[in-house]
Formats: structure tokens, C-alpha cells, sequence
């Protein structure tokens, strides 16, 4: 699944995949794909009900400067 977000540095969209069959919150670091700065990242699973009609929707991502 390909979630959706908004680099802390330069404002600009990037993306991540991530597996909704993992554990409900990740946490990660990944690169800007435009400036290239770090971004910490943690997904958390906002909706835990029905497994089997997983969205986007479901899902909040918190991005925010590596370090902060």
C-alpha cells in the first residue's frame, strides 16, 4: 500500500509503501525524494476494525525533520 505525505523541509509530496499487515504503528526514517533530507516517519493505524477493506484512509502518517 503506497501512503502519501508532506516532506517537513521542502513542503513536497512524497510516498511510502508499507505493508498493512504489519504491526498497527512503524516507525521509520526515509529520505526526502525531492530534497533529500531525512524524515522521520510513524504510521499509525487510525481505523482497527475490518481487516479485509484496509484503505489509505485507515492510516495517518506523521512526518516530521529527523532529530526533532
Amino acid at each position: 500500500m503506497i501512503l502519501q505525505f508532506e516532506c517537513p523541509y521542502c513542503m513536497e509530496q512524497n510516498s511510502v509503501e508499507m505493508d498493512p499487515s504489519q504491526d498497527v504503528d512503524q516507525q521509520m526514517i526515509q529520505d526526502c525524494e525531492i530534497c533529500c533530507q531525512p524524515i522521520e516517519l510513524l504510521i499509525q493505524r487510525s481505523v482497527l476494525d475490518d481487516e479485509s477493506s484496509i484503505t489509505e484512509e485507515d492510516f495517518n502518517v506523521i512526518a516530521k525533520q529527523d532529530g526533532e
